[in-house]
Order: C-alpha cells, then sequence, then structure tokens
C-alpha cells in the first residue's frame, strides 16, 4: 500500500505534504461526487458554515464552545490547518479527537476515497480529503451541529458542499487581500468569492464593509438570504471584540432557529473572553506573544492589539511567513526602530529570511537572521525584553509553540490516550496518600459512590474549586459518597506538586478525602484525565456515571447556576438519570513528563 494511504496520522502528514494532493484545485465537482459515492456524510448533522479572510478559526471556536456550554447538542468543530497535532482539524464536544479514532475513520476515509478515484480516474486534493475524513467522523460520531471553518475563498471550497437545508447560517467575517494568485487581486473578486457559501432561503452573518458589503447583500438578495450586518460602533474595537460580536449574533439566531433552550445563564461576553484559543494573541510563560497573523489586515489587527495591551513593553519581533505580502505586512505591524528577527518556517512555501530582512530594513528596524524558530527564540532572550511577539502564519505559530511549551497549548495526551466512557468500569489503582497510607478501589469498597478527581496544589481552578470539594464530602459523608484526590503533575517541573508540598497543602486545607500521589503517571492515563480538576464519579458497583467538571463557575461560587456533580450525586444516589453525564473539564492541564 503507498504510503499517503496509510491508516495513521502519520499518512495524514504525508498527505498533507504531497506534491499532487498539496496543488490547489479549486471546484466542488470531485468532492461532491465522491460523498454521492460514500452516502453523503454531511448530510447527517446541521452545519453552520465559516468564510471570511481573517478571525474565521475564532469565530469557529467561539461558536463551538458556546453551542457546547449553552446547549444540550452534541457539538462537533472542523477547522484548519492546525498548529501542533493533526487532531485539532477534528474536535467533538470542546475535546479533539483521539489517535486511535482518528486512525479509523481516516482509514475507512481513504479506502472509499481510493475506490472512488479507481472508477472515476480523478485525484482529490489533501483538503477534500481532510473534508471528507470531518464529514464521516461527525456522522459516525451522531453529532447534532457542526462548525465548518471554509478552507479558502468559499465558493469553490470543499467545505461548500453543504446544501442549504442542511446549513442554519453562513458567516463571511471580513474581506481584504490574501490568496490573490486563486481569488483575484480586487476586492469585488475576493468578495464574489467569499458570497459563494451563501445559501438560498438561509441567512448570513458578516463582518464586512464598503464594496464587499455591497457584493455581499446582493447576492444575499439574489437567493432569498437574510443577511445579518454586524455594525462595529467604535472604529478602534480590536479583531477580538468584533470576532465575539459576530460569534453572539450568530448564536441567538442558531438558538431561534433550532429552539435552544440554554441550560446556561451567564454573561456570554465574559465567558467567550476567557477563552483563550492556541496561537491567537496568545501569551506563552509570560513573554512569548504568539499570533498566526499572515496577511496585511491581520498585522494592522495585531498592531492595535499590541498598542492596546502592550504599549509600554520593550517588544522584539520574530517574524516567519509563507508566500505572502511579506513587505506589506512588516509595515503594517512592525514601529520604526524596532528589533527584528527574520527566519523560516519549515515549508516549501517559506519567504526567504533574507526578503523578508530587506523589509524590516526598509523601515528602519534593527534585523537579526537566524536559521529556525528555535535559534530566533534563543536570540530573542539575549536581548532580555519585555515582550517577544513571534508572528507571520499558522504553520509559523505552531512551530513557536511546540519549541516553547505545548503543554500550555494542548494535553497531547488527549490524542494518544483512551479516555474512560460513561458506563466504563473503574480502572484498578494503589497509590500512597499524604498520611501515608496506600489507597486502592478496595479502600472504598463500603461506598455508595466513589468520585475520583485528579487535582493538583499550584492550578488556580484547583484552587477555587478547593473548598467546595471539601464541603461536598461533608454533606454527602454520611450517605456513604467517598472522594478521592489524585495528584499526577510531573514533580521535576512543577515541584510545588511534590509529595512534601502535597502534605502541606492537605494539612492547610484540612482536607477530608485522601489525597494520592500519581509518580508514574500511569493511574492518570489509566482513567484517560486531562485536566485539574477533573471529576469522575462511579456507582456502588463502581460503573463511571458522570465524567467532567464540578460546576458551571470557577471563580465565583455564589454565581454558579448548573452544580453538575452535586446534581449527579443526587441522581444516582435516588436512582434517577444523570441529566448530563459528560461535561467538559474546566481548568489547568495534567502536567505529564
Amino acid at each position: 500500500m503507498n504510503n499517503a494511504y496509510s491508516p495513521s496520522i502519520d499518512s495524514l502528514h504525508e498527505i498533507d505534504n504531497s506534491h499532487d494532493r498539496q496543488n490547489i484545485k479549486l471546484g466542488l465537482g470531485r468532492i461532491k461526487s465522491c460523498l454521492n459515492s460514500i452516502g453523503n456524510p454531511e448530510k447527517k448533522f446541521k452545519s453552520v458554515i465559516i468564510g471570511g479572510t481573517n478571525g474565521k478559526g475564532s469565530v469557529t471556536y467561539y461558536l463551538s464552545n458556546l453551542a457546547y456550554r449553552y446547549s444540550k447538542l452534541k457539538i462537533g468543530r472542523y477547522t484548519s490547518p492546525h498548529l501542533v497535532f493533526f487532531n485539532e482539524r477534528y474536535v467533538i464536544n470542546e475535546t479533539p479527537v483521539t489517535n486511535e479514532k482518528l486512525n479509523k475513520i481516516a482509514a475507512e476515509s481513504i479506502r472509499q476515497i481510493k475506490e472512488f478515484e479507481k472508477k472515476t480516474n480523478e485525484r482529490l486534493t489533501a483538503f477534500e480529503i481532510y473534508t471528507i475524513i470531518g464529514f464521516n467522523l461527525f456522522a459516525r460520531e451522531n453529532v447534532d451541529l457542526a462548525f465548518i471553518e471554509v478552507g479558502m475563498g468559499g465558493r469553490l471550497d470543499a467545505t461548500n458542499v453543504v446544501e442549504p437545508k442542511d446549513t442554519i447560517c453562513s458567516i463571511i467575517t471580513n474581506v481584504s487581500f490574501d490568496h490573490k494568485n486563486h481569488l483575484g487581486s480586487r476586492i469585488e473578486d475576493i468578495a464574489y468569492e467569499k458570497a459563494g457559501i451563501i445559501k438560498e432561503n438561509n441567512h448570513t452573518i458578516t463582518g464586512a464593509t464598503d464594496i464587499a458589503l455591497n457584493i455581499i447583500q446582493e447576492r444575499a438578495q439574489e437567493l432569498n438570504n437574510g443577511l445579518l450586518k454586524i455594525k462595529t460602533t467604535n472604529p478602534a474595537s480590536n479583531y477580538i471584540e468584533k470576532n465575539i460580536g459576530i460569534a453572539l449574533t450568530t448564536w441567538k439566531l442558531i438558538i431561534e432557529k433550532l429552539g435552544i433552550d440554554e441550560t446556561i445563564k451567564d454573561d456570554k461576553v465574559t465567558f467567550l473572553k476567557s477563552l483563550q484559543y492556541a496561537g491567537r494573541f496568545h501569551l506563552l510563560n509570560d513573554k512569548y506573544l504568539i499570533d498566526c497573523a499572515h496577511n496585511p489586515d491581520g498585522a494592522i489587527e495585531l498592531n492595535k492589539l499590541l498598542d492596546e495591551y502592550y504599549r509600554d513593553k520593550k517588544k522584539i519581533f520574530i517574524i516567519g511567513m509563507l508566500d505572502k505580502e511579506y513587505d506589506i505586512f512588516i509595515s503594517n505591524l512592525i514601529p520604526k526602530n524596532s528589533t527584528v528577527i527574520c527566519t523560516e518556517p519549515k515549508s516549501n512555501r517559506a519567504t526567504k529570511k533574507e526578503a523578508l530582512q530587506k523589509a524590516a530594513l526598509a523601515i528602519g528596524c534593527k534585523v537579526v537572521v537566524e536559521e529556525n524558530i528555535k535559534s530566533a527564540i534563543a536570540k530573542a532572550s539575549s536581548f532580555n525584553p519585555e515582550l517577544v511577539v513571534i508572528t507571520g502564519s499558522v504553520y509559523f505559530a505552531g512551530e513557536a509553540i511546540s519549541v516553547l511549551s505545548f503543554e500550555q497549548c494542548y494535553n497531547h495526551h488527549m490524542f494518544t490516550q483512551t479516555n474512560l466512557k460513561i458506563k466504563d468500569k473503574l480502572p484498578k489503582f494503589n497509590l500512597q496518600g499524604v498520611d501515608d497510607k496506600h489507597y486502592s478501589e478496595e479502600s472504598f469498597k463500603e461506598s455508595n459512590i466513589l468520585i475520583v478527581m485528579f487535582t493538583c496544589n499550584h492550578c488556580p481552578y484547583v484552587q477555587a474549586y478547593e473548598q467546595r470539594l471539601i464541603n461536598l464530602q461533608k454533606q454527602y459523608q454520611s450517605k456513604s459518597v467517598s472522594f478521592v484526590a489524585i495528584n499526577s503533575n510531573d514533580e521535576a517541573n512543577y515541584p510545588e506538586d511534590n509529595f512534601e508540598n502535597m502534605k502541606k497543602r492537605a494539612k492547610e486545607k484540612a482536607f477530608n478525602f485522601p489525597y494520592l500521589r500519581d509518580k508514574t503517571q500511569e493511574i492518570a492515563k489509566a482513567f484517560g484525565a486531562s485536566y485539574t480538576p477533573e471529576i469522575f464519579l462511579f456507582d456502588e458497583k463502581r460503573i463511571l456515571k458522570y465524567h467532567g467538571r464540578v460546576d458551571d463557575n470557577w471563580q465565583e461560587p455564589d454565581k454558579v447556576t448548573k452544580h453538575h456533580l452535586k446534581d449527579a450525586i443526587e441522581a444516582v444516589l435516588n436512582n434517577k438519570s444523570i441529566e448530563r453525564p459528560e461535561n467538559q473539564a474546566i481548568g489547568c492541564t495534567v502536567k505529564w513528563k
């Protein structure tokens, strides 16, 4: 078998780097025919299609988080490209698909595609293959609502095969210059391509302005499409605020069209601003600001944010770009007399660092050239800046995250381990507690309910929940409900989580439950734990009944509206079904070795 079809995630990277498949061939004929031949998985769930020049990934991220938090629907999210892990492209209920599941669905999809190509003598592009994998995954997992990010343009993009009857609405975030070779060199041409995702007898939300808005309006009128225009009252608004406005307007429309009864009532703007989408104005290690800006308008918006949040910080810029308008990008972003380090992403489309150097020198910057992102980061540190801004492309942002600390952006083990599922049995464990006793599952055999909590010492989310967990144990102890906390964090890199500090924490906070040390991290892997805190509730037969978070407000206990864990305890004690047995845990990632 050709390696490009090997049923592994490595094979997906190979497809991504395959020269003939990577060539952009706009058009819907191939993918429509292929989807028809495999039963049209894209018709088995409702979709929101998100396009636009900038911000479409962030809006997709915001919307999937809104839908997951405020509805009972099963939510899918398909975006591209990924930063570090291929799994990022495929997210269900705010959890990236595991390697095991992605391998399986990719192998099946590639087999179907091979059969189609053999019969038709067609050759699908890499993006078409990835899109089919996403559709197959969401159909197989019985997703109710999927948020689908357009790859490029819109009219002829592979994602645009979704029919109007299966579309809740379309979004065009904005229109500016990008991909001129494929979409045209005039705003009118680009807007025409973006407007291609507008569906007949449907709705569209847009933040576009001026000429682009006129073209979008004309197309919407032609198709009897209700157009909702996002008007920014403050022209100085940053792109985060604009994207939030688009997401909230869209969510309101989704609620109306699907008749959703929101499960939580709180301030959605506050919620969205609390989210951190990896690589989007993303501060790492309190010093490195990573952003995926990659075109002239993206540079302007990033410049606004830097001026708003970090105006007085001494900055150094690290730039690495693909085949974009690098000279305009640099002049739009970087102030005169700044220090700039120019390097190249690992891509055959990378702009030469010498070209970036020339553009930076032309606007009066001090310029250093480095071979790669790793040496560029090392060089930046030697200048002792207060802030290092790393930007230029999505791929480059991913490389920076990999070098600096992808553990802060991703939980790598969530892709490689098998998470416990509702109705699974309690994994065995035998761990030492801070009282120097050893505890196993047998230690709690008399309990009607066992609640296993993955926690730690240093995580602010855990600290915020400690007293609530102590109170719950106190409240339910007489009903034979036992809590046990497990700390699996790597103590070498996080000494505040070592065993001695665990003992101090337990004593200081007067824990009324065992606090155990999972030094090898094998127990965390057995449970599939990803966050601290993360809750696993087992019934009398030690069957998993609830998995996820404690409640819906980690910061303000008096503003909690959904007591997820408490409600689950009550349901199990009273032999009732749990309304939502899985709720995505919110917290710090488990710190793996």
